[in-house]
């Protein structure tokens, strides 16, 4: 009995193909990881640094640059999930007119 509901649920669904060429969301992604490990670096660098030079100012440049890959990383990272999500957004939308078969036509004045 449950193989022929699982095989109905397989035909009902449909399939959502994303392309994602062109968009970028996978260059923010590895960009925001390459801000990251650069700030994660330059903070270890200035530690490096600072204590065999015992520069104080050296400790706050690390502190800041590992909160500048931090706060890049996020903020890039958040820019790609939304246009993810607008990406997925965009082709449920053609999809579905696709079905109904309406066109839109967008009138500049």
């Amino acid at each position: 009995m449950w193989d022929k509901f699982i095989n109905l649920k397989q035909y009902c669904m449909k399939e959502l193909i994303i392309d994602y060429s062109g968009t970028g969301i996978k260059s923010l992604r590895i960009i925001s990881t390459v801000v990251l490990i650069a700030g994660l670096v330059a903070a270890f660098i200035f530690v490096a640094v600072g204590s065999s030079e015992e520069e104080p100012t050296l400790y706050i440049y690390s502190v800041v640059s590992a909160i500048f890959g931090v706060i890049h990383f996020a903020a890039l990272r958040a820019l790609a999930t939304i246009a993810e999500n607008s990406l997925y957004q965009k082709t449920r939308l053609e999809m579905e007119l696709q079905e109904k078969e309406v066109s839109i036509v967008i009138k500049k004045d």
